[in-house]
């Protein structure tokens, strides 16, 4: 009975609803008003669905935010590893030989890194010019190379400013010093 009465007042709540839009738009005739009822409709279901698809927009936005943040942290973290583990590599073969054993992708990240002072310190870097007399084959030949692009960088800016970037400057003097090494 409880349901039978239930299902009956929602009944009457939804005829009253109806009636009530039925007499805020007046139409003409029954057929308009049932054209306007399923206009009513179709506009509220494409309001809804509308609404529904910015939400989900939304949820995939935030979803590929917290993924590209996520990226970023373990991005940094891999970096600062790798950072790690390029000037332990420098430091076992300055102080202990013997134990040390080549490790080209640290050699590689050493000398990619070699210009960033933010990566490896003045102390380091005259570690690292040692390390670098040693070097042989294809990694001199690039740093080489690598060094003198710097150089002539430097020159050319030199020539056309007279402002003094203290980053380049320092970028100039680590590519002449290991130049001077090499040759």
């Amino acid at each position: 009975m409880k349901v039978k009465s239930k299902i009956a007042t929602d009944i009457k709540s939804l005829v009253l609803a109806k009636a009530k839009i039925y007499a805020r738009n007046k139409p003409e005739s029954k057929a308009a008003a049932a054209d306007d009822d399923s206009e009513d409709d179709s506009k509220n279901v494409q309001k809804v669905s509308e609404a529904e698809k910015e939400r989900k927009r939304e949820k995939m936005r935030l979803k590929k935010q917290k993924k590209k943040e996520a990226r970023t942290k373990s991005l940094k973290k891999d970096t600062d590893e790798a950072k790690n583990a390029a000037i332990n590599y420098l430091h076992e073969w300055n102080s202990s030989r013997e134990s040390w054993s080549f490790k080209k992708k640290q050699q590689c990240w050493l000398l990619k890194n070699l210009f960033n002072t933010d990566n490896i310190s003045d102390s380091d870097f005259e570690i690292l010019l040692n390390y670098i007399m040693d070097l042989k084959g294809a990694a001199k030949s690039r740093l080489i190379e690598e060094c003198e692009k710097v150089v002539k960088l430097q020159e050319e800016k030199l020539e056309n400013s007279t402002g003094d970037n203290e980053a380049s400057s320092t970028t100039f003097e680590r590519a002449r010093s290991v130049l001077q090494i090499l040759f």
